[in-house]
């Protein structure tokens, strides 16, 4: 509504004038909700908790002793009030599971570690083989057997 009406909002708040704010307003917070809905979803409630702030503040600024819809901004100032206390809420607990995640990932077994069983199980396998006689082309095992006489 911001975006797209905001001649509407700014009469409904009697804060005309302000248009062009309301509609900046409008386009930040659809900016929010595609980042919220991102990879990074911890940026995007963190945007929006701070777009929350900037609506408040431009509504405190339209609380004039002068402006006849006093009430439609204190309404809006709850309205804004009660959801910016639940985004931190939300945007701590995206962050604890975000960290949760990078610290279970970074102490799964470390990729050295399975490149090194890796060499380990090839050498275990070039042994077996070499002792069934067989060797494995280009491995190594084959160096010892080049150039005798009768194999």
């Amino acid at each position: 509504m911001e975006l797209f009406a905001p001649r509407r909002v700014t009469e409904m708040l009697g804060m005309e004038g302000s248009e062009t704010l309301v509609r900046a307003f409008g386009t930040r917070e659809i900016v929010a909700g595609i980042t919220s809905l991102s990879v990074d979803k911890n940026a995007g409630l963190w945007a929006r908790v701070g777009g929350d702030g900037l609506d408040a503040a431009a509504l405190l600024s339209g609380l004039r002793p002068d402006n006849p819809k006093k009430g439609n901004i204190a309404l809006a100032l709850l309205m804004v009030g009660g959801i910016a206390m639940l985004l931190p809420g939300r945007a701590g607990h995206q962050a604890a599971t975000s960290r949760a995640q990078r610290t279970a990932q970074a102490l799964s077994e470390p990729q050295w570690l399975s490149q090194r069983a890796g060499e380990r199980q090839e050498r275990r396998e070039a042994a077996r083989l070499e002792s069934h006689g067989r060797t494995i082309p280009g491995s190594g095992t084959d160096r010892n057997r080049r150039g005798k006489p009768g194999q």
